[in-house]
């Protein structure tokens, strides 16, 4: 049989949650979650990556359309020394113009041997060799999307396969 005895607490039998209870347990909630939504995202921030969706695309876009536009008739991955030159030589240009890009956006094309070493070559057979590389000056520590393609060209050390690399940030 029970006793008489109060079993409810300290406080006694009448004591509810107050006004004060619930105002100071809403408040510890929200700041809670306030801090969670303002702390958090600032966290994971330097691990996202600075390249948006939409600069891959336009990499390769543009990559795509150096292949369609200077390939050789009947070969879809041999590029025309005379086209290339005028778009990579010396002079060549307005790469931003050409491909449709903003005045913003930053784009360098290069055509590099397997090995990494930049292509150095005479593309007319009229000027100096010079090195088969266009647009802005890519910085290495820069983000960039990259697109890489495997093209032959009449110069020495492409006949077998070189690299089209065009880098957009």
């Amino acid at each position: 049989m029970m006793s008489g005895r109060d079993l409810t607490g300290l406080r006694g039998r009448d004591r509810g949650q107050t006004t004060q209870d619930f105002a100071t347990g809403i408040s510890v909630f929200l700041l809670t979650v306030t801090f969670t939504f303002a702390f958090v995202p600032a966290t994971v921030t330097p691990f996202g990556s600075p390249v948006t969706d939409a600069i891959p695309a336009k990499s390769d876009r543009v990559a795509s359309t150096i292949i369609d536009t200077n390939a050789v008739d009947g070969s879809s991955r041999t590029l025309d020394n005379e086209s290339i030159d005028g778009l990579i030589g010396e002079g060549g240009s307005d790469l931003r113009a050409e491909f449709g890009l903003r005045s913003t956006a930053q784009v360098n094309i290069t055509i590099q041997r397997r090995n990494g070493d930049i292509v150095k070559a005479d593309l007319t057979g009229s000027d100096p060799g010079y090195r088969l590389v266009a647009g802005d000056d890519y910085p290495q520590n820069q983000a960039a999307a990259s697109t890489t393609r495997v093209v032959r060209m009449d110069v020495d050390g492409c006949r077998t396969g070189c690299l089209l690399v065009v880098r957009v940030w």
